[in-house]
């Protein structure tokens, strides 16, 4: 039995999780049996739960959780046993949605024309894509989600930012499932408030008619991810 139906209610982070059913990334666990009742979704350092959170293997795979995570549930019941198991390490991360479904692709084109002077905008090939975790940071892009950088050429996209032929923002695909991919938008701290990460995030968003989540590409605010799709918890060490 397909454990996919247990994470019908989850929307926020919806290309991680899709990922990981897929088959695409990650690792995913759940009750033994052909009647999946409770199940753990893992990609990198966030987790998701699904199922019914009163099912005993619902409390196991809560209790073995170590280290720094962020957890995303999409009930309260999921989140109160979180909390009754972990207590005082939790520290509460709100997210917020956003829909591409009126997205304003005029917005998104002129976004694209305001780069900076001095300052390139490129697809990433795949010299930039073996470069990116040298020069914006490390682990950008996840070994469990692309085996190497021409991995990421051949499945993933991103565009850079660069000036003085140095990579200074980036934005790619974070993670893919068969119909979207999650999209991480870094800038160097020298070169924030330039407008980069908007000129990156626009590019990438025209090129895919695709979904990052801020509103300054015109995207519109759907609502609290903390209502629409259930509580998100972070997890501390």
């Amino acid at each position: 039995m397909d454990s996919a139906p247990l994470f019908t209610g989850h929307r926020h982070l919806r290309p991680d999780i899709d990922a990981v059913l897929q088959g695409y990334c990650g690792t995913a666990i759940a009750n033994t049996g052909g009647d999946f009742q409770a199940a753990q979704l893992s990609i990198s350092v966030l987790t998701f739960f699904g199922g019914d959170p009163t099912h005993p293997m619902a409390r196991h795979l809560v209790t073995q959780l170590t280290g720094k995570q962020s957890i995303l549930v999409a009930s309260e019941a999921w989140r109160t046993l979180i909390y009754h198991v972990h207590g005082p390490r939790i520290i509460p991360q709100p997210r917020i949605a956003f829909s591409a479904k009126y997205l304003e692709l005029a917005h998104l084109h002129q976004l694209m024309r305001d780069v900076p002077a001095g300052y390139q905008i490129t697809r990433v090939d795949l010299e930039l894509a073996q470069r990116i975790g040298r020069e914006v940071s490390a682990g950008l892009m996840l070994p469990e989600v692309w085996g190497s950088p021409a991995d990421f050429v051949a499945r993933g996209i991103g565009f850079c930012a660069l000036t003085n032929e140095r990579i200074v923002c980036r934005a790619v695909s974070a993670a893919r499932c068969d119909t979207a991919i999650e999209i991480q938008i870094n800038t160097l701290p020298s070169c924030r408030r330039l407008g980069l990460a908007t000129v990156v995030g626009a590019m990438l968003g025209r090129a895919l008619f695709g979904a990052w989540p801020g509103a300054r590409l015109g995207y519109r605010y759907r609502q609290p991810a903390i209502a629409a799709a259930g509580p998100t918890v972070g997890l501390c060490s």
